[in-house]
């Protein structure tokens, strides 16, 4: 293989035919003679010099009898240069229109997602030195990962792992804003008090939390959010010291966050207090594992050395506390890593789809350009006649690519900062670092790159091809340009069409994905149902008998509400976000290690909670008003926990444990179906019922389901006014219907789908704009030869058929190369299918069907005006 292709090829281009072959055959023939004796690198570097010292000359102003400019790039040559380009462009502005909105559209779609990819997989997090930040995490004995530990291993984690500078530990908190006007639920976390000096985050108002604020029955302080404060308090800086209200307690504020901080643990916290535990308190034990460790290592330290002392403490964890663990090891994951790795392929996908349309759009300009440069072979003539060199002309070209493709970046700018805006709104809330997503500096930076790249592509190359053969014979000049021509115009459209094919693909396989998990039944009947998250917080509701109280008082004013047909409540409902989960211990089948047992999904639940949300009995009854009345504590088990404990047997009256050694053994008193919890397209977990007052405490956040006789929303308004007839200081939140509970877990699959149809839908207009240009060029090109063929008595349906055999044979060619791309892309789609294979058959027949009724429909028009052609007028006009 020859040294420098591109530079050998870019000779081969503009040398003459009756040079080429012997200067480049001098040149190869003395670079195996210096290999010999001199050595590899020396002869190619001989041989560089030599092709660049060749090109030199070719493109010399001397070699055209040009007289040499005193200065290359004057700024009188360049203002010229761009008044003689716009002239060009305003004599033909569709052209010159046509070309900046393709590749307006193509750098609007890939700056677009980029906008929305950058923050979100390439920024460092905003937080001081950000790669020292981990999560500590559980690896169980089946190989998942949970971040979840209790108070207890979280204190020995914290004393033990010494190449860890600082560790926190943080949970869920959702407290009741009390005061002026309506009680309002906000998301919140308890944190212990080395929590934002692990982050590296300091208040912009007061101070942080001190150790002795981090103790049980101490931790009456809050810090708040920026736009908490903005909200709420009017951004007033008195509020430091000030007493506020959450529920029935008073908490001091003594600091506010600033205006730039993110929240990556939970994006919606706007309100934080110390955690308070100590090691006596019942839910600070080894096994209850709900707080989230996080921790900054020392600057010293590697991660391999923090892995290793988390395996050593693993190891004695188990050896020490044989029965309170299940897990092989412990390990700790960048919180960056841990944050984009659900929506990393998600994200990929829609950077690789931007990608595609803007390569196609490329593609679709350098084939406009040159069938412009084509039309321009006068021009070019005379103008070389005069004495203007090839490097004149290209660089002529060049300058009037270079102004359409800046046209083209500012219209990209424009539908990007517009697609943002949209992506933004469509992004479900699973995305982190949503509020960092914006159209940036960075992001122009690279689009302004990417004109650059443009302009050269579209620009210089294109112009070589069409200009180069100048330099040929007279005879063989028209030969020579048409042949090279058409080769790069027809890998053009190939290449657009085989892209074309990639997203139509992904956009058919992404879009049956999502039919077949919206095909699955979650399990109860969505139709008509409203759910309605409330809060009973406040003075009245300070012990679990008052929350029990006032439920049913809740639940007969909800039914009493026209239309509403069945109402019941649960601490936490399906595809509602929450995760509420506890270990099974079952009678007949003891275990060595308690921490080995199943552990399932809790619901508290009310009578006709099965019944509102349509959730059928399959053995046994479920659970009734007499349950709630004291007695013998009963439980409702779901298909899977049935099938996993019992397999095939009877389940019902046997007996089960939920939660700690003390909990009562509760009879099973019915099997119902499994619902989704998570998702539509999870695999059901064990489930268990049982009745609100028969739980160890009250749970006063819990969720209000409503079936109504109409649209579900249309009851809003009324249920509502019913919850505040029973007591205005009920917070209500979360107020949405099942469907659209569904749609929020199906998102970040609908996303992707949309973002792929759009993207195929404009590559597939592009590539048909790329064969109807292509074959139409063609046509006119042949005028004189279809009109002979014509004379001699070819057949119009013959000529159409030649036309369209030329559009198939381009089509076809690039379905396949397309078929092949597609199967490469699947491998970043396999996350977001469910129930069907990655190189779906279905889909890949459906994009190749779909292309070729686009390329045949492109093809007809061509053809048809060939089979018209007059053939007297066709040799006349030559």
């Amino acid at each position: 293989m020859r040294p420098a292709p591109f530079l050998t090829l870019l000779l081969s281009r503009l040398l003459p035919e009756s040079e080429r072959d012997a200067l480049l055959g001098d040149l190869e023939e003395q670079f195996h003679l210096r290999r010999t004796r001199e050595g590899d690198r020396a002869a190619r570097r001989w041989y560089r010099r030599q092709l660049l010292a060749s090109l030199r000359l070719t493109l010399s102003p001397a070699s055209r009898h040009e007289p040499p400019p005193s200065r290359l790039f004057s700024l009188g040559d360049i203002l010229h240069e761009l008044r003689f380009a716009a002239r060009q462009l305003r004599r033909r502005p569709a052209h010159s229109l046509i070309v900046a909105f393709t590749l307006a559209v193509g750098i609007g779609a890939t700056s677009a997602v980029l906008s929305v990819a950058n923050p979100v997989l390439f920024r460092p997090l905003p937080y001081p030195d950000p790669d020292r930040v981990v999560l500590l995490q559980e690896v169980g004995r089946d190989g998942s990962v949970s971040s979840s530990m209790g108070y207890a291993t979280f204190q020995d984690l914290r004393r033990n792992i010494r190449s860890l500078e600082r560790s926190a530990a943080a949970s869920w908190w959702t407290p009741v804003l009390m005061g002026d006007g309506e009680p309002e639920q906000l998301t919140g976390q308890s944190v212990s008090a080395e929590f934002f000096t692990v982050l590296g985050v300091t208040p912009a108002l007061g101070r942080d939390f001190t150790p002795e604020e981090d103790a049980y029955d101490r931790n009456r302080v809050v810090v708040l959010s920026h736009g908490l404060w903005q909200r709420r308090f009017g951004a007033n800086p008195g509020v430091i010291g000030r007493s506020v209200r959450f529920g029935s307690t008073e908490f001091q504020v003594i600091g506010v966050l600033p205006a730039d901080f993110e929240s990556l643990l939970n994006p919606q916290a706007q309100v934080w207090r110390p955690l308070g535990y100590n090691d006596t308190l019942q839910w600070a034990c080894r096994t209850c594992r709900h707080l989230h460790t996080v921790a900054r290592i020392r600057p010293d330290a590697e991660m391999a050395r923090v892995q290793a002392e988390l395996g050593t403490e693993a190891a004695r964890l188990l050896q020490d506390h044989p029965t309170q663990y299940a897990i092989t090891g412990l390990r700790a994951e960048r919180l960056h890593d841990n944050l984009v790795r659900e929506v990393k392929p998600a994200l990929l996908l829609m950077l690789a789809a931007g990608v595609l349309v803007l390569a196609i759009a490329c593609a679709n300009v350098s084939n406009l350009v040159l069938a412009r440069t084509a039309e321009r072979e006068a021009e070019f003539a005379v103008r070389g006649a005069l004495g203007a060199g090839p490097w004149r002309l290209i660089h002529q070209l060049t300058v009037e690519s270079v102004l359409l493709c800046l046209a083209g970046a500012a219209g990209g700018l424009l539908l990007a900062r517009w697609g943002v805006t949209l992506l933004v709104a469509m992004s479900p809330a699973s995305i982190p670092r949503l509020s960092a997503i914006a159209l940036d500096w960075r992001v122009t930076l690279i689009i302004l790159g990417v004109t650059l790249a443009v302009s050269l592509l579209v620009g210089l190359l294109p112009g070589i091809i069409a200009l180069s053969h100048q330099r040929a014979p007279g005879a063989t000049r028209a030969i020579t340009a048409t042949r090279r021509r058409r080769r790069f115009t027809a890998a053009l459209v190939v290449a657009e069409i085989s892209l074309a094919f990639m997203l139509l693909f992904g956009a058919g396989v992404l879009t049956r994905s999502l039919k077949r998990v919206l095909a699955v039944d979650p399990g109860f009947e969505t139709r008509n149902l409203l759910t309605l998250t409330v809060v009973a917080s406040g003075p009245r509701y300070q012990t679990d008998t008052a929350v029990w109280q006032m439920q049913p008082l809740l639940l007969d004013a909800i039914r009493a509400v026209p239309g509403v047909v069945a109402a019941g409540l649960t601490h936490q409902v399906p595809l509602g976000g929450n995760f509420d989960r506890y270990g099974i211990r079952i009678e007949d089948q003891p275990l060595a290690n308690p921490e080995d047992a199943p552990s399932g999904d809790r619901y508290s639940v009310s009578p006709g909670y099965l019944e509102t949300m349509g959730i059928p009995v399959l053995r046994g009854r479920s659970i009734e008003a007499t349950d709630h009345g004291g007695g013998v504590p009963v439980a409702l088990i779901n298909e899977t926990l049935a099938r996993l404990a019992w397999h095939e047997e009877n389940p019902t009256g046997k007996r089960i444990q939920t939660g700690g050694p003390d909990s009562p053994w509760r009879t099973i008193v019915g099997v119902v179906a499994d619902v989704k919890h998570t998702g539509l397209d999870e695999t059901p977990a064990p489930q268990f019922y049982v009745p609100t007052t028969q739980w160890p405490w009250a749970d006063n956040s819990f969720v209000l389901v409503v079936r109504t006789t109409g649209p579900a929303a249309a009851a809003t308004t009324d249920v509502r006014l019913a919850i505040r007839g029973v007591d205005p200081q009920l917070a209500v939140s979360d107020v949405a219907s099942a469907d659209q509970r569904i749609a929020t877990s199906t998102a970040d699959r609908r996303l992707v789908m949309r973002l792929f149809e759009a993207f195929a839908a404009v590559a597939l207009l592009l590539a048909a704009a790329g064969i109807y240009g292509l074959l139409s060029r063609r046509v006119a090109e042949r005028h004189r030869e279809l009109g002979i063929r014509s004379a001699l008595g070819a057949s119009g349906r013959r000529i159409v058929g030649m036309v369209v055999g030329d559009g198939g044979r381009l089509a076809g060619a690039g379905v396949l190369l397309g078929a092949a791309g597609a199967l490469a892309l699947s491998r970043l789609l396999v996350t977001l299918l469910f129930g069907i294979t990655p190189a779906d058959p279905v889909s890949l027949g459906l994009a190749g069907a779909l292309l070729g009724l686009v390329a045949g429909a492109a093809c007809l028009v061509p053809a048809w005006r060939a089979a018209r052609a007059d053939p007297v007028e066709a040799l006349r006009a030559e």
